[in-house]
């Protein structure tokens, strides 16, 4: 499975809703192989859940995007 896009709005960061999200997404699909493009800044937070960087990327017009997964 793929996450397409998730965000949250700055004024809500910090508030537990991205991982309220990827817990309810684990939750529901414990043993799904599922990965992730995300930007540089958002690497820890994924990291979090069991998420791991590899080496594919992805340039988009601001940021550079990298593949993560949790298997």
């Amino acid at each position: 499975y793929r996450i397409q896009r998730m965000a949250v709005s700055p004024s809500c960061q910090g508030e537990g809703i991205g991982s309220a999200i990827i817990e309810k997404i684990q939750e529901d699909y414990p043993k799904e192989k599922i990965y992730l493009m995300c930007p540089e800044n958002t690497i820890e937070f994924y990291e979090n859940f069991g998420f791991r960087k590899t080496d594919v990327t992805q340039k988009g017009e601001v940021h550079t995007y990298h593949r993560m997964q949790n298997y």
